[in-house]
């Protein structure tokens, strides 16, 4: 209750709520919200619990949100829940409305028997970063990740969605001219097939408790745009491929022998609309050698045909990440001030 307003939650149903969602979305990312497209396809998937929040009195729609949970735990215990698509009616903002959807959210997934809860929002959206941190709710940032300017990753030959096929289309490397960057010691390390998503995980939490031990913040899974990647059929088919890989071992000695390794991995986000390609690869690693050796050999070019033919992909990785002049990475034209920030709860931190 808020005032006199007192409001419910309840399950989105997309034959009466479609339209609602679009008017609390219209306003998103431009007018681009890729949420009011996935809305069924969050109604539809089990692991999934996208709900709304109405005025009690009317229906009207002021809130929506979905939790979902990460298959990453086993025997239904212990479950590690992702909460995303968090969207207010401009009409109620600055009532507190983000903070009580999230505050029943966490609620609700504690009750379910959460070890973690995740969430995500941009370094700009400081209103919802402030709500993280409210009490009830108590997630802690967990790190970053950033991704190459999407304006001007359209502007290059043949990676606009709108663009005709009969452009050129090159990896990224190739198209931004930074090849030469890449050291002969990345170029050269071996990566190896993941082959399971056991594995991924085991890797990806074993990266995130050494970071943890040792003081310093860690995702402990891979970056996704505005999400981590989580156990799904494009995430299996990728596997299935060898498009998810880890790096054997460091060629140039750089870091510690006991690190886990780096990895990377080339998987669909759907939601992609504005370059050809729906791939992004999201990077996990500790050094610049880790990162340009990863993209170096993502960018090869016996992976294209497994990437629907396309290499436009989009890169994704941790920060902080060291870098230096003349890196790859301080080379990329970099989303400045519209990074990932991560947050999370944790049963061990409570």
């Amino acid at each position: 209750m808020f005032g006199t307003d007192v409001y419910r939650m309840r399950p989105f149903s997309s034959s009466n709520d479609a339209k609602c969602l679009a008017d609390v979305c219209q306003d998103v990312y431009g007018g681009t919200d890729y949420l009011p497209e996935m809305a069924h396809s969050f109604e539809e998937d089990s692991n999934c619990d996208f709900v709304v929040m109405e005025l009690e009195t009317t229906g009207e729609m002021v809130a929506a949100g979905n939790r979902r949970v990460l298959d990453k735990a086993a025997g239904g215990e212990n479950l590690i829940f992702w909460i995303e698509a968090i969207r207010v009616s401009t009409k109620y903002k600055g009532r507190g409305i983000a903070t009580a959807f999230m505050k029943e959210i966490c609620r609700r997934s504690r009750k379910d028997g959460a070890r973690e809860i995740l969430s995500c929002t941009v370094e700009t959206n400081k209103a919802m970063r402030s709500v993280f941190g409210k009490a009830g709710i108590e997630m802690n940032p967990v790190g970053r990740a950033c991704i190459p300017a999407g304006g001007e990753l359209c502007r290059l030959p043949g990676w606009s969605s709108s663009t005709g096929s009969e452009d050129q289309t090159e990896n990224i490397l190739k198209a931004l001219d930074l090849e030469d960057l890449v050291k002969d010691a990345a170029r050269s390390e071996v990566w190896e097939p993941i082959e399971s998503e056991e594995e991924l995980f085991t890797i990806l939490e074993t990266r995130g408790n050494k970071n943890s031990n040792s003081g310093e913040l860690s995702l402990g899974h891979l970056p996704g745009l505005g999400k981590v990647l989580w156990s799904s059929d494009d995430l299996r088919d990728s596997i299935q491929k060898g498009l998810v890989r880890k790096m054997c071992c460091k060629s140039n000695g750089d870091g510690d022998d006991n690190d886990p390794p780096a990895v990377w991995a080339l998987v669909k986000d759907r939601t992609i609309t504005s370059i050809r390609s729906q791939y992004v690869c999201s990077i996990a690693g500790s050094t610049s050698h880790d990162f340009d050796s990863a993209v170096w050999e993502a960018c090869k070019s016996e992976y294209v045909p497994l990437l629907d033919g396309n290499p436009s992909f989009y890169c994704l990785f941790e920060l902080p990440l060291p870098s230096g002049p003349k890196s790859v990475l301080e080379s990329f034209p970099l989303a400045q001030g519209n990074e990932f920030c991560y947050y999370r709860w944790a049963e061990s931190d409570a």
